[in-house]
């Protein structure tokens, strides 16, 4: 089964979440979008993105119940109450955004394959045979993906990366109201830790089940002020 491929829109920038080589001109408009990862929480450019979703959707990655697949770019289904999708990475039959509201409400919500937890423990999920006649877990539309964070840090700190493995996630936080201040990033892991990928001891003979919630608070060096991408 192949990921998920994904676009998202902005002004007269487009750009794919898969790896590919371009031509300069591409290059620079990866470049400039990475150069302002800061920015994509002002009002402004909740105003001018949009995503779009195509490939295999049986999963539920592509937020689309009920169809098997995408073939022509489609915009994203879901609900304005979610904010705009800043940010996005593609895993193994799921897929994760980071959201934002003109309101100062900003979110990390997931689709697609839960079984390992990834997207961390739902109430709404259904099971699905994939192609190959494996049993899993899905989430088919956008819920939120919940990190406990104290009072103090939800007025400081705003979700600032996302990535997504095999069938891990993780989910990086800093102060983004205040680029010059000494908070330090935390950074959280969801998902199947069989290699330690989840940045924590591994247990051998772990189960893990979209019912069973492991959330990880990845110890960082203290020498790490900001982050500037996880995968």
């Amino acid at each position: 089964m192949t990921r998920p491929l994904l676009a998202v829109v902005s002004k007269n920038y487009f750009w794919t979440l898969s790896v590919a080589h371009g031509s300069k001109k591409s290059l620079h408009r990866q470049r400039s979008r990475d150069s302002v990862v800061y920015d994509v929480h002002s009002r402004e450019s909740l105003k001018s993105k949009q995503v779009y979703v195509f490939g295999f959707s049986a999963t539920g990655a592509l937020g689309k119940p009920g169809v098997g697949g995408v073939s022509r770019p489609t915009p994203l289904e879901y609900s304005s109450s979610l904010g705009v999708p800043l940010k996005a990475a593609c895993g193994y039959g799921f897929t994760t955004y980071i959201c934002g509201g003109s309101h100062g409400d900003f979110g990390v919500y997931g689709c697609g394959i839960n079984s390992d937890g990834q997207l961390g423990s739902q109430s709404v999920g259904l099971k699905t045979k994939l192609p190959t006649g494996n049993s899993v877990n899905v989430v088919p539309e956008l819920v939120r993906i919940a990190i406990c964070l104290d009072n103090t840090q939800k007025q400081i700190y705003r979700p600032s990366h996302v990535a997504c493995g095999r069938a891990h996630t993780i989910i990086s936080y800093e102060n983004l109201k205040d680029s010059n201040s000494d908070t330090p990033p935390l950074v959280f892991s969801l998902g199947n830790n069989v290699f330690g990928q989840c940045g924590r001891e591994i247990i051998p003979g772990e189960k893990y089940d979209r019912d069973v919630e492991v959330i990880t608070k990845i110890v960082l060096p203290p020498e790490i002020k900001s982050i500037k991408q996880v995968c």
